[in-house]
């Protein structure tokens, strides 16, 4: 039976690598390497125009940090409108966007606001 070979790793092979510090450029020489490579155009506005803006519903719920199905919860809304709303299936109304937006600017005190409300009286 053969014996497999081994290789060991001797001087300044096994030793780990230094950092190495990154080049240091000038903002103008950024902008002409970017400008000169042909894979990091900028788009055009034609380009720009195909994507979606990212919905309101989306764009709160990511600022405090919460799941669809949590922050349905917190907040009382269907989840089942929640995701319409995040896929621009349907834009939500104007009663809506107020909530999105006070949720917006107080989380924690519309939550309060809103767990006092469904409690029974």
């Amino acid at each position: 039976m053969k014996r497999s070979a081994t290789t060991r790793l001797t001087g300044t092979a096994s030793r780990k690598r230094r950092a190495v510090s990154p080049i240091r450029r000038s903002e103008r020489e950024i902008a002409t390497a970017a400008r000169t490579d042909p894979d990091a155009q900028p788009m055009t506005a034609r380009e720009l125009a195909g994507f979606r803006r990212i919905s309101l519903a989306k764009r709160v719920r990511h600022a405090v940090g919460m799941t669809q199905e949590k922050f349905a919860a917190t907040y009382g809304i269907p989840l089942g409108t929640l995701r319409d709303w995040e896929q621009h299936r349907v834009e939500p109304d104007q009663a809506a966007r107020t909530l999105l937006t006070l949720i917006a600017a107080e989380p924690k005190l519309t939550a309060g606001i809103l767990q006092r409300a469904r409690e029974p009286a």
